[in-house]
């Protein structure tokens, strides 16, 4: 009974710092947003959103091909020290090189927004990477700990920085706190610098992993932060501007999601394996995840208090027209995520990566014809639709694995 009772300590204790994290991380970017949509104008608040869907897109592609298998594998935790260190090195290094090489060649007003991005990308995604290894490790007490470097470094950034950097502000104090936060993860991840072999050697042995996870992230890149590069290209930064601010409105709901993914996919990788039943903890995510979203949508659409107009600024009265599309959006992905966490614990990445796809053509069809109509708002409620037949699509492919699975093993 005692070693049980402990190891239900010890998992309290990590879902504990697991959702500290998240919620320290997820306050980093909400006071980054808020402090933006008030000291900027809508256009000038559309380019920092554009700069964050940048990000997101490297973020994303940083974790599928990397961090999902430091993160289903904690087999592999103490083992990758050295490589982590190397190889959050390099990811980052590459990444302000290709941040300035697309500045050159992007569309305005994207070409902008990225080239603002390239200095503080190395030390964006380098501690992206750090994050995904130290969770993969099972310590996630480390987690919270860089997060909570982030968001002490953006609000002595935002009291210390001089107004002389004009617009940039806000993402100077962002990326310089990230890089603050990632030069301190590499104290623990020493020895920084691994020998080129091991690192050789771990990327041969998760390549399985990277290709169909990779693949799976480029087509969930048009129902996610490609949005945002579309309606900035096909319509205005201004426009951005209100889609961003509706989305930072319920932002904090991604913080049960992202707590869920960090604590549930490695706790039931080796349960998924093993052949045991966690449909019962998938429901109760779902609901939780589902009951979060109905009721923060439902306060927004409301904002009894009038809290939004603070909060935006001059950018919300483009976020209200955007709000009820994007909180139908956040609804039918609460709802989805359930199906989705099931297929990441099984690392079934070539039926995530199918999902994705179908997603992406849905969403694709729907940004082309909101182009067509001519306005955003009409997009979102087109994307609405798109993100609604995707929640099924997730669950009809969980609930198909879950069959096949029980069929193989009768």
């Amino acid at each position: 009974m005692l070693p049980n009772l402990e190891k239900r300590r010890t998992g309290v204790r990590r879902v504990g710092w697991a959702g500290a994290s998240q919620l320290l991380s997820s306050g980093t970017n909400f006071l980054a947003g808020v402090y933006a949509a008030n000291v900027l104008s809508p256009t000038e608040f559309g380019l920092f959103g554009l700069s964050l869907a940048v990000y997101t897109i490297a973020q994303g592609l940083v974790r599928a091909a990397l961090g999902e298998a430091l993160l289903t594998d904690g087999s592999r935790g103490s083992k990758a020290a050295p490589v982590a260190g190397l190889l959050s090195i390099l990811v980052g290094v590459t990444g302000g090189l290709l941040c300035a090489v697309f500045s050159q060649i992007a569309p305005s007003p994207l070409a902008e927004a990225t080239w603002q991005l390239t200095t503080w990308i190395p030390g964006l995604l380098g501690l992206e990477l750090v994050r995904q290894f130290a969770f993969g490790s099972g310590n996630p007490r480390l987690v919270a700990a860089l997060d909570g470097t982030w968001l002490l470094g953006l609000g002595l950034g935002i009291l210390l920085i001089a107004d002389g950097v004009g617009p940039s502000k806000p993402l100077v104090a962002w990326g310089l706190a990230a890089s603050v936060a990632f030069a301190a993860s590499l104290i623990w991840v020493r020895p920084v610098l691994g020998r080129p072999s091991e690192l050789v050697q771990w990327l041969t042995d998760t390549r399985h992993l990277a290709l169909p996870y990779t693949i799976e992230f480029m087509g969930s890149i048009v129902s996610g932060p490609g949005v945002a590069l579309v309606l900035g290209v096909g319509f205005s930064a201004a426009t951005v501007a209100g889609f961003r601010g509706s989305q930072l409105l319920l932002g904090p709901i991604s913080i049960i999601y992202a707590t869920a993914g960090a604590v549930f996919v490695p706790w039931a990788s080796k349960r998924f394996a093993l052949g045991q039943d966690i449909r019962n903890v998938l429901i109760t995510i779902s609901v939780l995840m589902t009951s979060a979203a109905v009721l923060a949508s439902a306060f927004w659409i409301v904002d009894p208090l009038s809290l939004a107009p603070d909060l935006l600024g001059a950018s919300w009265s483009a976020a209200r027209a955007f709000l009820p599309a994007v909180a139908a959006i956040t609804i039918s992905n609460a709802l989805g995520a359930a199906g989705l966490l099931y297929l990441r614990a099984g690392q079934l990445a070539r039926r995530i990566a199918a999902v994705r796809w179908l997603s992406a053509a849905l969403n694709g069809l729907a940004l082309m014809l909101g182009l067509v109509l001519g306005t955003g708002e009409a997009t979102a409620l087109l994307l609405a639709l798109a993100s609604a037949a995707t929640t099924l699509l997730w669950l009809y492919s969980a609930r198909s694995s879950a069959r096949s699975e029980k069929g193989g093993q009768a």
